[in-house]
């Protein structure tokens, strides 16, 4: 094969800055693809979503696009190897909290504190009894607005609720099936009653358990 169509090695061997270039960007470049796997999986674990994890390259192409001519522009006027440092230093920096992130989540589950919060996203309805745990604090009520939606989302998870648990209603002034959702289960249960009419929020209820009822 002809040398000429062999890349030059020369300059990696008579200079020492650039063989310290050299390396150095072709182990970052190493890292970058370790990171984007690492979030693509991640999104994908989380989500299950095909849609999601395209929007991973649609969040990394806009910038590149809005800002390129902008970003050629400043390339030229400052100092190249200060732009270089402060885009490593960046770098090196999300992937250290992303570091940080799993140390958390195994120092989370080592505590044994992830089964304190579940996350649901559906009709609050189709859930199965085993779904739902059976003592709730808070149950916070924003879904549908309906009076039949509403009061058929407190008759399931009203009987889960604890001795001085609270129940808070959103749009109870915007939405009156809300609030009169929320009296009919006055009528069965001993609740104490309290209403925050804040306009900016629509109306807040909020309804606690007096007694076992």
């Amino acid at each position: 094969m002809p040398r000429r169509l062999l890349v030059d090695a020369a300059p990696l061997r008579q200079s020492p800055a650039f063989r310290r270039y050299w390396i150095g960007s072709g182990l970052s470049a190493v890292g970058t693809q370790m990171t984007l796997f690492a979030v693509t999986y991640q999104v994908f674990t989380l989500t299950n979503s095909s849609l999601a994890v395209g929007g991973i390259g649609l969040c990394a192409a806009v910038p590149a696009i809005a800002f390129g001519m902008l970003a050629g522009s400043i390339g030229d006027a400052a100092d190249r190897r200060k732009i270089v440092l402060c885009s490593s230093l960046g770098l090196a920096a999300v992937s250290a909290l992303f570091a940080v992130q799993v140390a958390l989540y195994r120092l989370i589950e080592s505590l044994g504190l992830l089964n304190l919060w579940t996350f649901k996203q559906r009709n609050a309805l189709d859930l199965d009894e085993a779904e739902i745990p059976q003592q709730i604090d808070l149950l916070f009520i924003d879904t549908f607005h309906l009076y039949s939606q509403t009061l058929a989302e407190l008759r399931k998870f009203v009987k889960h609720l604890r001795t001085g648990s609270w129940i808070v209603l959103h749009h109870a002034v915007s939405f009156p099936g809300v609030s009169k959702a929320l009296l009919e289960m006055i009528q069965s249960f001993a609740l104490e009653l309290r209403f925050y009419p804040f306009i900016h929020q629509s109306g807040l209820s909020v309804a606690r358990i007096r007694t076992n009822g």
